[in-house]
């Protein structure tokens, strides 16, 4: 992990490098990353990740409502923000 952390400061540091465009957010291996370095995290494809739901729970308000509806994971999230769907 120590070199994924320093691989991941390399590119937040370099200006050439547009990390959004690596979009971790919809990898579900790439959970702890993104709580490591939420600066990463693109929360409409977060919001279609299964293994995010702990994520998407404490940050209801950053929640692509749209995409959320294609999460397996997250009838139970929606259930209880039918308020918040568009």
């Amino acid at each position: 992990m120590l070199l994924v952390r320093k691989n991941i400061q390399a590119i937040l540091t370099d200006p050439h490098i547009n990390y959004h465009r690596l979009n971790l957010s919809d990898n579900p291996s790439a959970i702890k990353i993104l709580e490591d370095y939420p600066q990463l995290i693109d929360w409409s494809w977060l919001s279609s990740n299964r293994k995010a739901m702990d994520l998407l729970k404490a940050n209801p308000d950053k929640i692509d409502w749209n995409r959320i509806s294609a999460n397996p994971a997250a009838a139970d999230l929606i259930l209880q923000n039918l308020h918040r769907l568009p």
